[in-house]
């Protein structure tokens, strides 16, 4: 016979899956490890407070993110606003809060003049040039060695890995800011609050 608490978690499980209850529905019954596993929506409020060393800027940007597991994939949106020099190029960054990260992920990047390039095998989308949001799919294809940080390109499972971890950040560069304007740090976050994230 079937444990009644073991019934009931398994069906909050499943329901939690699907988006039917929230994930804080679940309490203690619900664990870190089964939030990490079951994650699929990400977000990230980038300012300039979080720059090493911090800028005081008016910019702000929000990225927000959704896993795909079954394809491989994350579409991902870019907003920001207030930029006070030219978009340069925007990255995902490997590393914690107040560190400094090699970059994994290109998201876009200006060829024309800019300081920061990619590699130059990579296939990297422009970016936007009239203050629109870049949107866009993250591949295994877009995920870039760090070697010394032990990611290897293609790596797209370590990339996610470190997305649920807490251990990736949004830095959008521009040209005066080669190091970075603006930055954010990668969390997960809930499905109600990815859909509603506009400016």
């Amino acid at each position: 016979m079937i444990n009644r608490t073991f019934a009931r978690t398994i069906a909050l499980l499943v329901l939690a899956t699907l988006g039917g209850i929230p994930m804080q529905a679940l309490g203690g019954g619900y664990s870190d490890y089964h939030r990490h596993y079951f994650a699929r929506y990400f977000l990230a409020e980038l300012n300039g407070y979080n720059e090493i060393p911090s800028i005081s800027t008016p910019a702000t940007g929000r990225f927000k993110a959704k896993l795909d597991r079954d394809s491989g994939s994350i579409e991902f949106e870019l907003s920001y606003e207030n930029l006070t020099d030219r978009f340069c190029d925007a990255r995902i960054h490997f590393g914690q809060e107040h560190t400094d990260g090699g970059e994994i992920v290109w998201l876009c990047a200006t060829k024309d003049g800019c300081p920061g390039q990619p590699p130059e095998d990579l296939v990297v989308v422009d970016c936007p040039e009239d203050g629109e949001p870049l949107t866009g799919t993250i591949t295994e294809d877009d995920v870039v060695t760090q070697a010394k940080q032990g990611i290897q390109a293609g790596e797209f499972d370590k990339l996610v890995a470190a997305m649920k971890a807490g251990a990736t950040y949004v830095n959008l560069h521009t040209d005066e800011n080669a190091g970075g304007l603006i930055r954010g740090q990668v969390e997960i976050t809930s499905k109600r609050r990815y859909r509603f994230s506009h400016w």
